[in-house]
């Protein structure tokens, strides 16, 4: 029993019929109809199977994603309740002067953050400009949806370059 070919054999089968018709002046023998025919058989029915395993993985990833999120739901109130428990316990050390507990299933301490959050405090934003500029970041991005519409009407300056990707569809 042969074994099936590969999808990348029947590429190079179907290129190597299609360079054989070319240098037959495009005319098609008998002979080269019956490979086309067969090659052009057998690349659908490979692609067919390949679109059943893309599918069945396709499928199996969203079912993990779907448990994941099940999972991740089920875990949150958990998580939100510690998160509330720590507070109070932050809260109440505080309040009470303590810095640190030492029992035998557990520490807690109050401890000094590594780096201050630096925020800025001013009314209106133009007002950064009085800081000293090593403070200042300064971001330049470019607008995708601009860019997009400029290449779209054919008026994307020669500083920028477009290029089109390709990808395959499976429904």
């Amino acid at each position: 029993m042969a074994s099936e070919p590969k999808l990348y054999e029947l590429g190079a089968e179907l290129e190597a019929i299609i360079a054989a018709i070319v240098e037959a002046g495009g005319e098609l023998s008998p002979e080269l109809e019956a490979r086309l025919t067969e090659a052009e058989g057998a690349f659908a029915i490979k692609t067919e199977k390949l679109i059943m395993a893309i599918r069945a993985n396709q499928a199996r990833a969203k079912m993990i994603d779907s448990e994941i999120e099940r999972l991740k739901d089920l875990a949150a109130p958990y998580h939100r309740t510690a998160d509330s428990i720590k507070a109070y316990l932050f809260g109440q050390m505080q309040r009470t002067g303590k810095t640190k507990i030492d029992m035998p299933l557990g520490k807690a301490w109050i401890q000094k953050n590594s780096r201050p959050s630096i925020r800025y405090v001013g009314v209106d934003p133009e007002e950064m400009s009085d800081l000293p500029m090593e403070m200042v970041r300064i971001t330049f991005a470019l607008n995708g949806e601009a860019t997009y519409q400029a290449w779209k009407d054919g008026l994307l300056p020669d500083e920028l370059e477009a290029e089109v990707g390709h990808h395959l569809r499976v429904k």
